[in-house]
């Protein structure tokens, strides 16, 4: 595929770490930092108590334009949820929400987050946001049920999306390297027998979506 390339000038990640799941798909962010630094891109990271509201926000607005802004944790379909427990979600504004989506405009946006793309991706894009990846379902992790050292394969997959768009800012060959990445471990764990994690990873691999 041809890929334009399109800098990015800073990186502003969000990543809360409160349950099973963001936890492990946070294990994407030493990878993603790393790969930053080594590209010469400034990087804002939040977690635990410095992952407020008011900072994120901040953050994002004083991003110069063309900017990328990441966020792993739960989500709702009008809100990252941020520290909060999902069934506490209703008791405070999040991360971000739709009122939120005007900080967006002229910046890039990843959301590995459940559910976000119909609600809170379709305002930010409207809002003026460069582009928006995330998933319009459930973004799957591995399990107790099964092996755990599988645990660092998704979080790969997510670093692998988020380290392709550092590299070109283009989403469609930031989506495109992430499928690439999805089959190659579901040619694995079929290989392997473990048909769960297959399912997992095609469930993560056609729920992308990106605009």
């Amino acid at each position: 595929m041809e890929v334009e390339y399109r800098p990015i000038p800073r990186v502003v990640l969000s990543y809360p770490k409160q349950t099973f799941s963001t936890y492990v798909a946070s294990l994407a962010v030493p990878k993603i930092i790393k790969h930053c630094r080594e590209k010469g891109v400034p990087v804002d990271a939040y977690t635990g108590i410095l992952n407020r509201r008011r900072l994120v926000l901040s953050a994002i607005r004083t991003a110069p334009a063309g900017s990328l802004v990441v966020y792993i944790g739960h989500g709702l379909g009008g809100r990252w949820i941020g520290n909060e427990f999902p069934y506490f979600a209703g008791l405070s504004r999040g991360i971000l929400t739709l009122n939120d989506t005007h900080t967006l405009a002229g910046r890039h946006v990843i959301a590995i987050a459940c559910d976000t793309f119909r609600e809170l991706g379709i305002r930010a894009l409207a809002d003026g946001a460069l582009s928006y990846i995330a998933w319009d379902d459930k973004v799957l992790v591995d399990t107790l049920d099964s092996n755990r050292d599988n645990l660092p394969d998704v979080a790969d997959t997510f670093a692998t999306l988020v380290n392709a768009m550092v590299d070109y800012g283009d989403p469609q060959y930031a989506v495109t390297t992430f499928k690439y990445k999805c089959e190659e471990y579901i040619n694995k764990y079929l290989a392997e027998g473990n048909i769960a994690m297959a399912e997992k990873m095609r469930r993560n691999l056609e729920g992308i979506t990106v605009y």
